[in-house]
């Protein structure tokens, strides 16, 4: 799947309240698309999603790890 289609499918689940399968599609779309344009925001809502679900420590290293590696 194309990282823009991936990411609109991910972020629909993210507004349903589907964090945990929003999540899974955001690290699907990270592992497979590590350098698209979209990468930077699907971290961002990938660590959301995790803080959403109650853990604030993934969530932090996801924001991290993002934020080091889109650095401007």
């Amino acid at each position: 799947m194309a990282a823009d289609d991936q990411l609109a499918f991910a972020d629909g689940l993210y507004r349903r309240g589907l964090h945990d399968l929003a999540a899974q599609e955001y690290q699907r779309l990270l592992d497979a698309h590590p350098d698209a344009p979209e990468a930077a925001w699907a971290g961002f809502r990938l660590g959301e999603s995790r803080r959403q679900l109650g853990d604030a420590a993934a969530a932090r290293r996801v924001w991290e790890q993002t934020a080091a590696r889109h650095a401007a």
